[in-house]
């Protein structure tokens, strides 16, 4: 089974809850409005971030650039980021089960819609024994995200509640059941902002959020691919591997759990990116804004409290775009886990094209053998020569 993207049959939805019942497609009126309305969230969204997890929502035409922009981004992300962790879900839990999902700062819902678009793909017919818990700080975004649960689907169960995450703990939610599926989508970051102590204040949250799993279950977690966002969701990895955890993906097998080695680098992230062709609402108000939307990055994590992750182990990925170096060879940088390992091949190279090696994405799986020793004294680092095999897979 094969991921596809289904944003485009979300907008609709998204343009009556915002026009509050019409719909048809944007006039060019909406779109100026929209385009300006987008270029200021976009701005308060990324480099201060000064309107991270501040209640945007509550001025009409910012909700619009966002539900009809950032909406089906996130609901993007989320399907690309975790189809691999739903299939898995799919074939460990077997036809049909009772599916509990927990969606810690839900906001308008695309992180949990997507899972249930998701789960359906994987599993048809099991909408009607899902149910929902959305929490979030803001009312108006559990509103409308129940508003979307409701008209996209109507067979699930739906419960809100409004928490504030810094102030309360979501341990009381077990009381009920616990859950199957718990996301983390691009809240974790927001969270203690100006708290000296914020990493360690997460890492209780996360602590938290893991005693609300049920055996055999999912814990997901994705944040922007910023530097800083980037780098602590890795380090909130390499506590939770610690908890009696086992991470599923996108991170290569290995024996035991290992500090991420990107964290070596205080520069480098890592992040997938993928490339997108957008609904037409995204593209045109993108276009509109002066935006580039051809892509989408993020980190995220897939995590299982499972005692056997009886699944095929990826053992390299790559975690670096195509880079050219003074001696005109192209490099990646590989990943198996525990270690980042160059892998590269001049740019000229008639064998390294043939097998693929500069069509080569982040997060790809790799396959090699008899690569080049080319390891100094600094670091390993491989090559590809004559005799080198290699072959790839993408993420999904």
């Amino acid at each position: 089974m094969t991921f596809k993207d289904d944003t485009q049959k979300k907008i609709p939805t998204l343009l009556k809850i915002w026009r509050k019942g019409k719909g048809g497609p944007l006039t060019k009126q909406e779109i100026a409005l929209l385009a300006k309305s987008l270029i200021t969230l976009q701005r308060g969204l990324t480099g201060e971030r000064v309107l991270a997890g501040d209640g945007y929502m509550q001025k009409q035409n910012l909700l619009g650039a966002y539900l009809l922009y950032y909406w089906p981004v996130s609901y993007a992300q989320t399907s690309y980021a975790f189809f691999p962790a739903i299939k898995y879900f799919a074939k460990k839990t077997g036809p049909h089960p009772a599916i509990r999902i927990l969606d810690i700062g839900s906001g308008p819902g695309p992180a949990s819609t997507a899972l249930c678009s998701l789960l359906e793909q994987t599993m048809p017919g099991c909408l009607k024994k899902i149910s929902v818990t959305l929490t979030d700080y803001s009312q108006k975004a559990l509103a409308l995200a129940k508003n979307i649960f409701t008209a996209d689907f109507p067979q699930v169960r739906v419960e809100t509640s409004v928490i504030n995450f810094e102030k309360q703990k979501l341990s009381p939610l077990k009381e009920k059941e616990k859950f199957n599926i718990i996301i983390s989508s691009h809240t974790i970051n927001e969270l203690w902002k100006d708290n000296e102590n914020a990493e360690e204040l997460k890492r209780l949250f996360a602590k938290d959020a893991l005693s609300l799993l049920a055996p055999d279950s999912l814990l997901l977690l994705q944040e922007p691919a910023l530097l800083k966002t980037s780098r602590s969701l890795i380090q909130l990895r390499d506590f939770l591997l610690q908890e009696k955890v086992s991470i599923l993906f996108p991170c290569p097998y290995t024996q035991s759990p290992v500090p991420c080695p990107i964290l070596e680098n205080p520069n480098h992230p890592c992040h997938a990116e993928q490339k997108w062709n957008p609904p037409q609402s995204v593209a045109t108000l993108a276009k509109e804004a002066g935006l580039d939307r051809i892509s989408f990055k993020m980190t995220f994590f897939a995590f299982t409290n499972t005692t056997s992750t009886s699944t095929d182990k990826v053992q390299l990925r790559v975690t670096s775009d195509a880079m050219l170096n003074k001696s005109g060879r192209v490099r990646f940088l590989i990943c198996d886990g525990s270690k980042r390992i160059p892998l590269s091949a001049k740019k000229e190279d008639t064998h390294a094209k043939e097998m693929g090696f500069f069509n080569l994405n982040r997060y790809d799986e790799i396959f090699i053998e008899k690569p080049e020793d080319r390891t100094n004294e600094q670091s390993l680092a491989w090559g590809i020569n004559t005799e080198t095999k290699l072959e790839f897979t993408n993420y999904n």
